[in-house]
């Protein structure tokens, strides 16, 4: 390769493109066509103290990504992803890496973390694991992506911000010098996204689907969300933090559509990123709660009128509290809702005199 001296404007160019992380130290060599990396190192010890104070392997590497994106927790997207790596992530000092693996359907996932770190040059590599068992179920063989990025300036930030080394029995929740408060509840998405869950279970007595939400984790961890979430969603939401069978491993779980309806609005709240399919359950658990407070809002407004046998005429404006009221009325109250739409029932003595609703 011909080289030749570059004057001083130059080299601060050169100097400024180095520092933006933007170039690898080969593409800077071809652009300003300097031969060799000790004569690229020369100029920029002449014009950035900066650069020769940190290891050459920060700086000379093959991918470039923003390997100072949890230097600093001041955006959504960078507590989520330290919530995300709190519960799924891998972090090496000895390697220098930051690793994350994923099961098959959530490769998409791991894109968005490359394009948070802005590493698309990064490959994802797959994992196949065959003929194992986790907890009592059996695979014959189970696809894995992982991505990795080496840099031991991230290393350190996410060490410095709780996100240690084998953390699984020792993890606690990030103090406020690292997570703002105005960031903790997309922290607390990220984690739900890699170490929480959201079931359901249909209560047959009421004919409706129930949902249920979990985290996984240490004691300490745990009883803080747990603190956090009462603060921000109320006082009356109150579960225990509780250690599962024959496991070093503790689970918090709450119940209840209401109570849950209040701590996703809290999670989600100007959600712009989260776990796709997390987040289409979200999605389909508003569309039940809403029908059924529609539901509910119908159930309270009926008025009807009905003549008992004895010939006394009963008038109900307001079903829960007549329900409420009559115990032996508690248990048929979606019949007695169904002469909103215009049924006839009856149902101990009581007979259906006026089919329509009457304001009056």
């Amino acid at each position: 390769m011909n080289t030749k001296k570059i004057n001083i404007e130059i080299q601060k160019q050169l100097t400024k493109d180095y520092l933006s992380y933007k170039y690898s130290n080969f593409e800077l060599m071809n652009k300003y066509n300097i031969g060799s990396s000790a004569t690229l190192y020369r100029y920029l010890r002449k014009n950035c103290d900066y650069a020769i104070n940190h290891k050459k392997r920060d700086y000379s590497r093959k991918h470039i990504f923003d390997y100072k994106f949890f230097n600093k927790i001041d955006t959504e997207e960078k507590a989520y992803w330290l919530g995300f790596l709190y519960a799924d992530g891998s972090v090496s000092p000895l390697n220098r890496s930051v690793s994350l693996r994923l099961c098959e359907k959530d490769k998409d996932h791991l894109e968005k973390f490359k394009q948070a770190i802005n590493a698309p040059s990064i490959p994802i590599s797959s994992y196949i694991r065959r003929n194992f068992k986790i907890k009592n179920y059996f695979y014959d063989k189970k696809t894995s992506y992982n991505i990795s990025v080496h840099s031991m300036e991230m290393v350190r930030d996410l060490c410095n911000k709780g996100c240690v080394p084998k953390k699984s029995l020792i993890l606690k929740f990030p103090t406020n010098d690292y997570l703002p408060e105005k960031f903790v509840n997309h922290f607390i998405r990220g984690y739900l996204d890699g170490d929480g869950y959201i079931s359901t279970f249909k209560n047959k007595k009421w004919n409706r689907i129930n949902y249920r939400l979990g985290f996984y984790g240490t004691n300490s961890f745990l009883s803080t969300v747990l603190e956090i979430i009462k603060k921000y969603c109320g006082e009356d939401i109150n579960p225990k933090v509780s250690k599962e069978k024959n496991q070093n491993l503790h689970s918090l779980v709450f119940a209840g559509n209401k109570k849950i309806r209040r701590i996703f609005d809290f999670i989600y709240k100007n959600n712009n990123i989260s776990l796709e399919r997390k987040y289409q359950i979200y999605q389909k658990f508003l569309t039940l709660e809403d029908k059924r407070c529609g539901e509910d809002d119908d159930y309270r407004a009926i008025k009807c009128e009905f003549e008992r046998n004895d010939g006394k005429i009963l008038k109900i404006s307001n079903l829960r509290k007549f329900c409420r009221d009559n115990p032996e009325y508690y248990k048929s109250r979606s019949r007695l809702m169904d002469l909103h739409n215009g049924k006839i029932l009856s149902y101990r003595g009581l007979r259906k005199r006026d089919a329509t609703a009457n304001d009056n």
